[in-house]
């Protein structure tokens, strides 16, 4: 059995982001600059995701990701949606 990998992709460039990358100052410029939302997910294309996982309030990024990637077999998943009463 094959363990899982996560994948942290910079929205600002489309290229993968390693833990040692993920600091005050890169998120500051993630949330400041463009988004190179295309380019993030060919490039998350390319690592044969099992999942996407959109962390937020509202799924919005997952139907723009798969019309990114319509041939993906990837799962498409939001990890909440305060539309939506979980209790």
């Amino acid at each position: 059995m094959q363990g899982h990998q996560t994948v942290s992709l910079a929205a600002l460039n489309g290229e993968i982001v390693t833990s040692d990358e993920l600091t005050p100052s890169y998120f500051r410029r993630q949330i400041r600059g463009s988004v190179a939302f295309h380019d993030a997910m060919c490039t998350a294309g390319q690592c044969d995701p099992q999942a996407f996982i959109e962390i937020g309030p509202r799924p919005f990024s997952l139907s723009m990701g798969r019309q990114c990637l319509p041939d993906s077999e990837a799962e498409w998943l939001p990890s909440f949606n305060r539309d939506v009463d979980e209790l």
